[in-house]
């Protein structure tokens, strides 16, 4: 059995409880003065699998960390929506791009178009594959905020969304219509071009 240092901490705006993880698997709480450990799934502790908490607050280099999984999902659900209103913004493109797909007869299963923010770590990535060579920092340089947009293979881009956002790539791989893919804020969403 693990020696354990009891920390119990609250908001003191909320009381809310605090947890700490003390790095054995261990999280610590304090409600209402009651101090109690509660585990995370992966803690086997004689022979009984112990409950995950929601946040904890973890210490990473030295330094607290907040940890908290529905913050996390609000966040996303915040950046996915501010990708329709990337979207949005690209209206005169999105028509430009309906009509050379079909002029060029290309099916919705081998072709998409892409909505990628280049500053964005996984936009920037899709953009330099996709357009290698092409100087960002130009479009910086005047002021612009560097957008790469156009038409690509729908499967280069539905493996890319496997490696960072599952949502969208299963999203992406139902879809049977011409679908926009926008790469923002970290996030990536799914629209049918309809």
């Amino acid at each position: 059995m693990p020696v354990l240092l009891l920390v119990g901490l609250r908001n003191r705006a909320t009381s809310t409880p605090v947890f700490i993880e003390t790095g054995v698997g261990v999280r610590l709480s304090c409600l209402a003065g009651k101090q109690r450990s509660d585990y995370d799934p992966t803690v086997y502790l004689n022979g009984v699998y112990m409950k995950k908490m929601g946040a904890v607050v973890k210490v990473v280099d030295g330094q607290l960390v907040l940890d908290d999984p529905e913050a996390l999902g609000m966040i996303r659900a915040v950046a996915k929506h501010n990708c329709k209103l990337t979207l949005e913004a690209n209206t005169e493109r999105l028509v430009h791009f309906r009509k050379r797909l079909l002029e060029r007869g290309d099916k919705p299963e081998d072709v998409l178009m892409v909505i990628l923010m280049v500053d964005d770590p996984h936009g920037g990535a899709l953009a330099d594959m996709l357009m290698p060579g092409m100087d960002w920092q130009a479009f910086r340089d005047r002021g612009e905020v560097p957008v790469a947009r156009g038409l690509a293979g729908r499967e280069g881009v539905q493996a890319a969304l496997e490696a960072f956002d599952i949502e969208a790539a299963k999203k992406l791989r139902d879809m049977k219509s011409y679908a926009v893919v926008v790469v923002d804020q970290g996030v990536a969403e799914v629209f049918s071009l309809n």
